[in-house]
């Protein structure tokens, strides 16, 4: 029974000093944690300040439409073989002028373009009166006023 008591006594002893030994570095734990936070916060104001000059010295945005690189073109071994280099060969100008215009666009000096989709055009709706009849285009056009019937 006084072992158990005496056991007892050791482990709230060791604990206590566990605890002080805690609190006697507490002091040099906050001024690490503050150290980290100075470090991070000044990290964040540097990565700020990068990004605001990136963002100044970059060329304004000429387009809405984001530069696309083209597919490389890569002929499979089938077409190489059954098929002569004249053949295959583009007109060296086009390819160039090409070349020099899809680079200016990546580069920001051009504006990127895209193909128009062809639009439908809008549906016609006829118009009927007593002795004449005409279209126009407009969708929600008010429906057409029925001629009178003739009293007698």
């Amino acid at each position: 029974r006084r072992a158990k008591e005496r056991d007892a006594e050791e482990r709230r002893a060791k604990e206590q000093r566990r605890v002080k030994g805690d609190l006697g570095q507490l002091k040099k734990l906050a001024r690490e944690v503050d150290e980290e936070e100075k470090a991070r916060e000044e990290a964040r104001e540097r990565r700020k300040a990068e990004e605001a000059q990136r963002m100044a010295s970059r060329p304004l945005r000429l387009s809405k439409h984001l530069y696309q690189s083209p597919d490389l073109q890569v002929l499979t071994t089938d077409e190489a073989a059954n098929s002569s280099l004249r053949t295959l060969a583009a007109p060296a100008f086009s390819s160039l002028v090409v070349d020099r215009y899809k680079h200016f666009q990546r580069r920001g000096m051009l504006e990127v373009n895209r193909k128009q989709e062809m639009r439908r055009p809008s549906r016609k709706i006829k118009h009927v009166e007593r002795d004449r009849m005409w279209e126009t285009s407009r969708v929600f056009a008010p429906p057409c006023p029925k001629p009178a019937a003739k009293q007698s």
